[in-house]
């Protein structure tokens, strides 16, 4: 299988175990020199007090009444049996430096020491050196040697009876490095268990990329699906980290409201692809009537009253046409942003009543009665008027039309107030007694191109599908809002609410 370095997984993941490999490369250094230095420490500290002890030894054993008559072998013995057990190498030198006796593992040949150590020790002094280089780790031990056998309270360090009562030297010197073995596994130790924590590390880094990888990827995999019209959501049931879960919930939101506008745009086009065939209806329908009354008034002799019926026949397509041309340049001027508000103050009244009076033939041809409050409300509202009209006139069309005869619509108008007395908004209802809405088709009703009733011909002027489209681009470039409910005796109430911003105050 091919590894792709430039893959978030790998890169993610290559840099997790960079950081812990560094970071572990740190630990066990620190820790290693820690090592080191406590251990080497430790054999210096203990080879200085077995120094001290051993050389007090010596000095009770060797002192100026047998330095000169001691017996050779007797005296190695003893300095190779006290080498042995101490791990020390010990030597033995008079006053002028030269070795008089030393343990059996003690070079002497191989040292030679300095006028300038020898003077110290001479003088009383202790002399402690370490050395140290490519093939040596030693720690250098020169002690002076008395006449006179110490007492109990006397130390070997103090020199109380001046220099000539020093007679030599007792050199200890110990290797250092016997402590190295100890250290090399210990440090072997902390390398196979940085090794092994490597190991662990790098098994969970791939767990940890791996959870935050395999979600994106998903996501990858449902945003491709997208392209071919498959709205996947992604579960988030085994994600745990909270940015991730926060990107998969965007993430289905965003394919969530994608869905709903591809389906959406789907409907619409469907919408206007139907509207498209009833638009070329209606206009066809108007222009072949005119066209024919056209030749049948052209061809044949018609009386006045033949020619006063075809005329009015005409007239009426002719002002059909005029209102769907009208209806389609006023939806295309919202759309195009072109239409800009002529704000006024107007009496609220005023503009109901326009409404009323420009239905009139229509209301009157269904013998429908107008009732309401509204005549008495003189609250001054700060609109359009020109756009309000066309919207009182579109909700009052749309109520006439779906009333059956001899029916009432009623008109009224509402302030509510806040707990100050003041007027909060306003609303005003018109109600029908038709067959009302169904509840999920209310908000369909205000999509472009769209019929409650689908059945409904010209004939029974259900009108083109436009008219509530524009009422909600108005009411929305108002920032005011519309909505519909049914009523419980039946039909539908359209309620217009304004706000304070579309009040005078007075």
């Amino acid at each position: 299988m091919k590894i792709n370095f430039n893959s978030f997984f790998s890169r993610l993941l290559i840099t997790n175990t960079i950081i812990v490999l560094i970071t572990i490369i740190i630990i066990s250094g620190i820790f290693g020199y820690l090592i080191q230095n406590y251990y080497y420490g430790l054999r210096e500290w203990k080879a200085s007090k077995d120094g001290h002890r051993i050389a007090e030894i010596i000095n009770n054993y060797i002192n100026d009444a047998n330095l000169k008559k001691f017996r050779q072998d007797e005296s190695l013995l003893r300095i190779n049996t006290i080498s042995k057990t101490s791990e020390l190498e010990i030597g033995i030198i008079n006053n002028h430096g030269d070795f008089i006796l030393n343990s059996s593992n003690f070079d002497s040949l191989k040292m030679e020491i300095e006028d300038k150590t020898l003077k110290e020790v001479i003088a009383g002094n202790q002399v402690i050196n370490k050395i140290k280089g490519p093939k040596k780790n030693e720690l250098l031990m020169i002690f002076p040697l008395f006449k006179d056998p110490l007492n109990e309270n006397k130390d070997i360090s103090l020199n109380t009876k001046g220099n000539s009562d020093i007679i030599g030297g007792i050199i200890l010197k110990s290797e250092l490095d016997s402590v190295k073995t100890t250290i090399i596994d210990i440090l072997k130790l902390i390398f196979y268990s940085s090794l092994i924590a490597l190991i662990i590390a790098l098994l969970l880094s791939i767990r940890f990329s791996q959870n935050i990888v395999k979600p994106l990827n998903k996501v990858k995999a449902s945003a491709k699906n997208i392209s071919n019209n498959e709205f996947t959501k992604i579960k988030e049931n085994n994600v745990k980290t909270t940015e991730l879960k926060n990107l998969i919930e965007t993430y289905n939101y965003a394919v969530e409201e994608i869905e709903k506008t591809i389906k959406k745009k789907n409907r619409l086009e469907k919408l206007r692809k139907e509207y498209i065939a009833n638009i070329s209806h209606e206009f066809r329908t108007p222009l072949s009537s005119i066209k024919g009354f056209a030749e049948i008034i052209e061809e044949q002799d018609l009386n006045q009253t033949q020619l006063k019926n075809y005329s009015s026949i005409m007239k009426n397509e002719a002002e059909h046409l005029q209102y769907l041309v009208e209806e389609l340049l006023i939806l295309g001027q919202l759309d195009s942003d072109g239409i800009k508000l002529n704000i006024k103050r107007v009496k609220l009244k005023d503009l109901i009543s326009f409404a009323v009076n420009s239905l009139e033939t229509e209301i009157n041809k269904k013998n429908i009665k107008i009732k309401g409050n509204y005549e008495n409300n003189n609250l001054e509202i700060k609109v359009d008027p020109n756009k309000f009209k066309e919207v009182f006139i579109n909700l009052i069309d749309n109520a006439v039309k779906h009333s059956p005869e001899n029916s009432k619509i009623e008109i009224i108008t509402q302030k509510i107030n806040n707990p100050k007395n003041e007027i909060e908004n306003v609303k005003i209802m018109i109600k029908d007694e038709g067959k009302g809405i169904e509840e999920e088709k209310q908000d369909k009703v205000w999509e472009r191109f769209y019929k409650v009733d689908e059945s409904r011909s010209r004939n029974d002027s259900n009108g083109t599908g436009l008219g509530l489209a524009i009422v909600k681009d108005i009411i929305d470039k108002h920032q005011a809002e519309v909505n519909i409910q049914n009523n419980k005796q039946g039909g539908a109430s359209f309620i217009v609410t304004l706000n304070k911003k579309h009040l005078v105050k007075g």
